[in-house]
C-alpha cells in the first residue's frame, strides 16, 4: 500500500464534491478551519454544481476527482460532503492506478472512495470528517483531527480505549471503516470489497433498528465476511427506545458471528468522528475494550 505523507504548513488541499451538493456556509466554515491550520485550499469553479441530488453530472464529478489525484502540487484531497454519488463518480472516472498518493479524509458516502482507492490505486486513506462537518465537531475531536493530518503523535491518535465489550477476544488485521448503508450497497457491484481478515468499523445515521438488522444480515453474506477478524460499532445516532432495540440486534449478530465485537467507537455523523487510517493493520482486544491501529508513517 502507498501511504500519503503527513501534511505540513503551507500544503495545498484540493476540495472536491464527488457526491451530493453541500451547504455553502458549512463549506466556508470548514475551509476557514483548514486555513487556520495553515493549509491552502483550492477548488474548481464548478464545485457548487447541482444536478438534483448530485453535485453536478457524473462527468463533472469524475473529471474533478481525476484532476485532484493527478495534481502533483496537491498534498491532500478533501471531499466537501458525502450524501450519494461516489459510486457513479468512480464508474465514470475509470482506472485509478496512476493516482498520486495524496491524503484523502472523508466518511459516509466517501466509503466508496476508500474502498476504490485502496483496491484500484493501492492507497492508504483516512476515514474521518468531511469539510462541511468540521465546524460541528467538539473541540477535542477537532484537535485530534488536526494532529492526525500533520502526523503529530500518531501512536496516540490511533489508539482507542474504553470501548464496550459485546463479545470478547483478540484479533488483528487491516482496518476498513465504513458507513453501513453504503458498504452493503456495494454488494454485487464492481466496488464490493473483500472483507477477509478485516477489522471492520461501521457507523450510520438515524436508521431504525429493523433497517440496521436488515443491513447487518446482508453484511453477513458479503464477500469474505465469514473470515472477518472483528467488528467495531461506531455511532449510529439513535435515540429513545431505538438505542436498546439496536443493542439487542448487535448482541444477536455478535453471537451469530462468534468473533470479537465492541461498541462505542468515536466515529460517525455526530460530534465525535476520529480519523482512522484505512487498509492499515490494527489489533483489537475486545476484553479490554482497546483498539490500536498501526502508525501508517512508522
Amino acid at each position: 500500500m502507498r501511504v500519503p505523507r503527513p501534511l505540513k504548513q503551507g500544503d495545498l488541499v484540493r476540495v472536491i464534491a464527488p457526491a451530493s451538493p453541500f451547504r455553502t456556509e458549512k463549506l466556508a466554515a470548514g475551509i476557514s478551519i483548514l486555513e487556520a491550520f495553515g493549509l491552502r485550499t483550492v477548488h474548481g469553479p464548478d464545485l457548487d454544481a447541482r444536478q438534483g441530488y448530485l453535485a453536478g453530472d457524473d462527468n463533472r464529478r469524475a473529471a474533478e476527482l481525476l484532476a485532484a489525484f493527478r495534481d502533483p502540487e496537491a498534498a491532500a484531497v478533501f471531499p466537501a460532503r458525502g450524501g450519494y454519488g461516489c459510486a457513479r463518480t468512480c464508474l465514470a472516472a475509470g482506472p485509478a492506478a496512476d493516482f498520486l498518493p495524496s491524503m484523502l479524509v472523508g466518511f459516509s458516502d466517501i466509503t466508496v472512495l476508500h474502498v476504490w482507492l485502496g483496491a484500484a490505486a493501492g492507497l492508504v486513506t483516512f476515514h474521518g470528517p468531511n469539510i462541511t462537518t468540521l465546524s460541528s465537531l467538539e473541540p477535542a475531536t477537532l484537535e485530534r483531527y488536526r494532529r492526525t493530518l500533520f502526523g503529530i503523535d500518531p501512536a496516540r491518535n490511533f489508539t482507542w480505549d474504553g470501548l464496550a465489550t459485546v463479545l470478547g477476544g483478540t484479533a488483528s488485521g487491516p482496518v476498513l471503516a465504513a458507513n453501513l448503508t453504503v458498504l452493503v450497497s456495494l454488494a454485487g457491484t464492481p466496488f464490493e470489497p473483500d472483507l477477509t481478515g478485516r477489522i471492520l468499523i461501521i457507523e450510520d445515521l438515524n436508521e431504525k433498528p429493523y433497517r440496521l438488522d436488515r443491513m447487518l444480515l446482508q453484511l453477513s453474506f458479503m464477500k469474505g465476511f465469514e473470515k472477518v477478524a472483528a467488528v467495531v460499532f461506531g455511532d449510529f445516532c439513535l435515540n429513545g427506545d431505538d438505542v436498546e432495540a439496536f443493542a439487542k440486534v448487535v448482541s444477536w449478530y455478535s453471537a451469530r458471528w462468534d468473533l470479537p465485537v465492541v461498541t462505542g467507537f468515536p466515529c460517525g455523523h455526530g460530534a465525535f468522528n476520529d480519523c482512522v487510517p484505512q487498509h492499515v493493520r490494527a489489533m483489537i482486544d475486545a476484553d479490554r475494550g482497546r483498539l490500536v491501529v498501526d502508525d501508517p508513517w512508522a
